[in-house]
């Protein structure tokens, strides 16, 4: 029973992850400890709040069309395809647009923070790094494209 359990712990952390288990209570190295600890800060507070906030602001957004529909300006263009589109002017609230830039300012810290979290070549921690740079590129996508459909008032 007792070589079965070491033969698994070798399979699953390799020998050094398994003795580093053994000996010091964790299987990976410190360095390695502190990367997880900064991914998961990021992941647990950061972007939990932010996906808070964008939520709100794609709200605010998505208000303040409803309330333009019939009350907005309209513009007709021609595309390449020949097919005419209205464009329709969607005034915002201030707030919602000073908190669009807030949002979008904090979501390029992040992208900065996990990008600077070094790997140390551990394959899971690279999958981490990956799997939370998509998120954050995938929040400042639709940041954009509610920048997009604000337009400044004048």
């Amino acid at each position: 029973v007792g070589s079965a359990l070491l033969c698994r712990l070798f399979l699953r952390y390799g020998l050094k992850g398994g003795l580093r288990l053994i000996w010091e209570g964790d299987h990976l190295s410190p360095e390695v400890r502190d990367a997880v600890e900064s991914l998961d800060e990021v992941e647990s507070m950061k972007i939990v709040n932010e996906e808070k906030k964008l939520t709100k602001i794609e709200i605010a957004v998505e208000t303040a069309i409803l309330n333009n529909v019939d009350g907005g300006e309209t513009d007709a263009s021609e595309s390449d395809s020949g097919i005419t589109t209205r464009i329709t002017s969607v005034i915002v609230p201030g707030i919602v647009k000073k908190e669009l830039a807030m949002c979008s300012h904090s979501l390029d810290t992040l992208a900065v923070k996990v990008d600077s979290v070094r790997s140390f070549g551990d394959v899971d921690l690279k999958k981490r790094k990956k799997y939370l740079s998509n998120k954050i590129v995938e929040m400042m996508e639709k940041v954009d494209s509610l920048i997009a459909q604000v337009q400044t008032e004048e």
